[in-house]
């Protein structure tokens, strides 16, 4: 119990409000407010004040609603509720709530029908790359139209990523990575294959500066790759007629990685030096790509670790597992091994995770329950918005526009979603 709460029947606090979007903004006064307030009195609250402000009557209040929040942690019940979890709030001061616009429910806008499961899926301005079990690569646009078909795995894609707008990358059970080079009209001049890996080549990603990437596999290595410049590929697609005399340039990486003890589920680069991994050996580790060491190992739980991301917003490293839980680390804390958040939500195994590129504080997941999820992370307790309809287990999502998520699916469809 809060120390400070001794007397938890306070009838009346005192509270300010702040918020970081101007837009809504309201004067620095102290508000004495019932302490059963709920989310509820809150808005209405807020909605009053800032109709009283909006001499000119612009705005429509009536769609809008707020979240609120005391020392980061969401209000879902009573302003007296979520205070007695505090143990640094004392109830005789003037409470700070901030309160936030509520983000609007992701709407479903299309849902493409593919002819195998749909393992990964990355989008890049109004373009989607989608790898499939039946071994192929695929463009399409946000209106649902397919542009390119990559014919060139000889097994189910793991995993794909964007270089840029003329060049993709895609890993498969085939123990390949393959890089895509197209010409204007969606024609396939160029093909580069990286090989070394001995298992499935699970997961890939590409540094920030394009120049590198790294790639996770069942053979439990990680290996990073140096990438062909442009010039290079020009020079060497303007020496050829036709695509089909083109001939497929072989890859070997530049260092491999060992100290995971199973299967490499998930990479990602965090800087220009540093990598995390996830694995079911039930391990974060934490890489320095210019030592080729080692740096930091997470462990805090007997469960597998199937998909991660890092967000350079806000620093976190988020993890699905196989317990249907989505955990959030913090790699720079001194208890970098204690979990920071768990969201506890999906009822199967949690098989993609994706963070906000703008927004610290959200982040998308895919499951095995058959659902997409948007996350506050300030609220994990349960999700904001579901987005349903897949007919089987997600296994990727994607959420590189600030208003497009897209999922993937068993079910042979992927989704996309205004959000």
């Amino acid at each position: 119990m809060n120390g400070n709460m001794e007397n938890s029947d306070h009838s009346q606090l005192m509270v300010k409000f702040f918020t970081k979007n101007t837009k809504y903004s309201i004067a620095d006064n102290p508000y004495s407010i019932p302490a059963s307030s709920t989310i509820q009195n809150l808005n209405a609250l807020i909605i009053g004040i800032l109709k009283s402000d909006d001499n000119e009557l612009e705005t429509d209040f009536s769609t809008i609603e707020f979240d609120f929040y005391i020392n980061g942690q969401y209000l879902s019940s009573t302003l007296d509720d979520l205070i007695q979890t505090i143990s640094d709030i004392k109830v005789e001061s003037v409470i700070e709530i901030e309160y936030a616009e509520r983000n609007a429910a992701p709407q479903p806008i299309d849902s493409i029908i593919l002819d195998d499961w749909v393992s990964s899926i990355k989008g890049l301005n109004d373009l989607i790359l989608v790898g499939c079990y039946d071994n192929s690569v695929q463009i399409w646009n946000t209106s649902g139209n397919q542009l390119v078909l990559l014919p060139g795995h000889t097994g189910p894609v793991k995993s794909v990523a964007w270089l840029n707008e003329s060049q993709v990358m895609s890993s498969s059970h085939d123990q390949s990575i393959l890089i895509w080079h197209l010409a204007p009209k969606n024609k396939l001049i160029k093909t580069q294959k990286c090989v070394g890996h001995a298992e499935s080549v699970e997961c890939l990603d590409i540094s920030e500066d394009r120049s590198k990437f790294v790639s996770g596999s069942w053979d439990k290595m990680i290996k990073l790759w140096n990438l062909l410049d442009e010039s290079e590929l020009e020079e060497n697609s303007v020496s050829k007629k036709k695509k089909s005399d083109v001939p497929t340039q072989i890859k070997t990486p530049l260092i491999t990685l060992s100290g995971h003890g199973e299967n490499v589920s998930g990479c990602r680069w965090m800087d220009e030096k540093n990598v995390c991994t996830c694995s079911w050996d039930h391990t974060i580790r934490l890489w320095d790509m210019f030592s080729g060491q080692e740096s930091q190992c997470l462990k805090s739980v007997n469960k597998i670790y199937v998909t991660i991301d890092y967000s350079r917003v806000n620093g976190l490293i988020s993890a699905g597992c196989n317990d249907s839980l989505v955990r959030i680390y913090d790699p720079r804390s001194t208890e970098g091994n204690l979990v920071k958040i768990s969201l506890t939500s999906h009822t199967g195994w949690v098989s993609s995770v994706c963070w906000s590129k703008k927004d610290q504080n959200l982040l998308v997941t895919g499951s095995y329950d058959n659902t997409a999820k948007l996350w506050d992370i300030r609220n994990p307790k349960t999700s904001m918005y579901d987005m349903v309809g897949h007919e089987d287990k997600v296994l990727c999502v994607d959420w590189t526009w600030e208003n497009l998520i897209v999922s993937g699916a068993a079910d042979n469809t992927f989704k996309m979603y205004q959000a």
